[in-house]
């Protein structure tokens, strides 16, 4: 079963006893997936590959009303810039005072969301926790430091390796999982 990327985050600010989460995600993220994926096109996995990725928007849709019937009014789409985190956090905020967490798509789009923290005057994690996703270099330079999602670049690399010379030898492969760990630091 297919995870969505902010399922382990949420479920460690439930277990701290967050409740109002808001949801910042990529939105060009199934554009980007099918550009890709173009490159790649070999044996008709390209419609494949590109249906899976038209999903994600459904699958924040579901995640959203199964994790919190409320959430899908909670929740933003826009790009992975530090400043439309800013901004849609600041907008968000406004919106629903009570929110008391924001799990963002990338580590960017937390760093605007600790920045409309900082003006608002939220004490960052003890009013408003922010998690972000990917664990870049930024993330330990940040203050607070940001709670993220790390992702097993490694391992990611090598299997997509493997994958494209399956592919390239004719070799079918499904899709793979591969697992994620939260670093948490000060910001969660």
């Amino acid at each position: 079963a297919r995870r969505f990327f902010a399922d382990v985050a949420v479920a460690a600010l439930r277990d701290e006893g967050v409740t109002r989460v808001s949801l910042l995600n990529d939105g060009r993220s199934a554009l980007q997936a099918q550009l890709r994926i173009r490159v790649l096109d070999v044996d008709g996995r390209q419609l494949h590959q590109q249906q899976q990725a038209v999903t994600l928007a459904a699958q924040a849709a579901t995640w959203a009303t199964a994790a919190d019937p409320g959430a899908l009014g909670r929740m933003a789409t826009g790009d992975l810039s530090r400043e439309w985190g800013y901004r849609a956090s600041l907008d968000l905020l406004h919106e629903d005072p009570a929110i008391d967490a924001i799990v963002c798509a990338n580590d960017l789009i937390a760093l605007g969301a600790l920045d409309a923290a900082h003006r608002l005057g939220l004490p960052v994690p003890d009013r408003l926790a922010v998690t972000g996703f990917d664990d870049i270099s930024v993330a330990t330079a940040c203050r607070p430091t940001l709670t993220t999602v790390r992702q097993p670049w490694a391992q990611i690399s090598s299997t997509m390796v493997d994958m494209v010379l399956d592919v390239v030898a004719g070799i079918p492969r499904e899709p793979v999982v591969l697992p994620t760990t939260l670093v948490v630091r000060a910001t969660a």
